[in-house]
């Protein structure tokens, strides 16, 4: 029989908490990789009367073909979902980059934004790159390709490296596209240095503002130490922005509404996940602090290279000279701000070097930054608090012991 659409919906939901979640619910398990076979899952879903109805595979397939197809994924007799596990699973990853890029006039842009799918007005694919510096600022298209692609939608990559074709692309995943979207480009630095056989890098140790104070001020035992409030350097989608590039922090009263709690009065973010959450966002904020590297946005006329090196003299307080000594990697990350502005940002980071081996810092601490310390190679890399600056630092180890 064929699935009313009624029945379609029920399927998918259960589906998706199945393969998602708790498979266990009617005694299977996935494989690493989030497959399940077809048939004991059908079986499974019959015997414990999931659905007001019995299911056969030809209805669970045309479902999965059809309008769920960018939920669930097909293959020798298994189904999976694409996204959204709260299960350890390792969906295999494929090799489109994270975000591609492309450059579309407005008037173009205008011709298709009335679909729910961004397509080529002239019938031609569009062609994307990797580098959005090939593309140019001008137009820029941000698209999130690896959502897009775990959904679904097929990035052909072309002989060119870094360049794929596609017939069209979701408007969800045009980021370039959301309400309030801004661009913004910063540039950092690992400063290092060698101790004999060991690499030594120099992190910045950060506290919220509100937590910072003058060296001499006298401590007010009648009032409570302040929270740390959770500002990430490197934000997640739904983040706010860096603490140390925000100049109009909104304070007291215009702060975001405190939470009145769900509408029906059932709290649904508990337990493990609400606390990882926490965690995450936190950006490993500890009552010491948390180590970071210093980074800042471009100033007009500036190159990614010269900011790395201002942002490290004026973080670290650095008054001797510092050269760039080689280009590390470029990070892209977004994120939103409590005005409600959705940020496409890029983080150019580089390997700095000082002849001056002892250095006096002296942390800005007006920016939050508390001390300055050197740590080694792997340490640093294993206590650095955001993941995508671990890489960072690994680059900067490789290419310093190689030299």
């Amino acid at each position: 029989m064929s699935l009313t659409s009624d029945s379609e919906l029920r399927l998918s939901k259960l589906l998706a908490y199945l393969l998602r979640h708790r498979p266990d619910s009617v005694g299977l398990s996935l494989d690493p990789h989030g497959w399940v076979e077809i048939d004991p899952l059908i079986a499974a879903i019959n015997e414990h009367e999931r659905v007001p109805f019995t299911l056969v595979r030809a209805d669970l397939v045309a479902l999965v073909q059809g309008s769920s197809a960018e939920l669930f994924e097909l293959g020798q007799g298994k189904i999976r979902a694409r996204s959204g596990h709260s299960l350890e699973v390792a969906i295999e990853g494929s090799d489109v980059p994270e975000y591609l890029f492309l450059s579309l006039e407005p008037d173009a842009f205008e011709v298709c934004q009335g679909a729910q799918s961004l397509c080529p007005p002239d019938g031609r694919p569009f062609l994307l790159d990797d580098d959005e510096e090939q593309v140019g600022e001008k137009h820029l298209v941000v698209v999130e390709a690896a959502r897009a692609a775990r959904a679904g939608t097929v990035f052909e990559p072309l002989e060119e490296p870094g360049r794929y074709r596609c017939e069209r692309i979701p408007l969800r995943y045009v980021f370039s596209h959301r309400a309030g979207y801004k661009r913004q480009v910063s540039a950092g630095g690992v400063l290092v240095r060698r101790r004999g056989e060991e690499v030594e890098f120099a992190l910045i140790r950060t506290l919220p503002r509100d937590q910072t104070q003058p060296e001499d001020a006298e401590p007010k035992p009648e009032e409570p130490a302040p929270k740390p409030e959770p500002e990430p350097e490197q934000p997640e989608a739904g983040d706010v922005a860096d603490p140390r590039e925000r100049r109009d922090r909104r304070e007291g009263s215009d702060r975001r509404r405190s939470d009145q709690g769900a509408p029906d009065g059932r709290e649904r973010r508990r337990g493990r996940s609400r606390r990882l959450r926490r965690r995450r966002r936190s950006g490993r904020w500890s009552a010491e602090g948390r180590l970071e590297l210093p980074k800042g946005k471009l100033e007009n006329g500036e190159s990614a290279a010269q900011a790395a090196v201002r942002e490290a003299r004026e973080e670290m307080g650095i008054k001797h000279e510092v050269e760039v000594r080689g280009v590390l990697s470029k990070n892209h990350y977004t994120f939103r701000t409590p005005d409600g502005s959705c940020v496409f940002k890029t983080v150019y980071y580089f390997l700095l070097h000082c002849a001056e081996d002892e250095i006096d810092f002296e942390p800005r601490r007006e920016e939050g930054i508390v001390s300055v310390e050197w740590w080694a190679g792997q340490r640093a890399i294993a206590q650095v608090a955001f993941p995508n600056l671990k890489p960072v630092l690994e680059r900067a180890w490789e290419i310093t012991l190689a030299s």
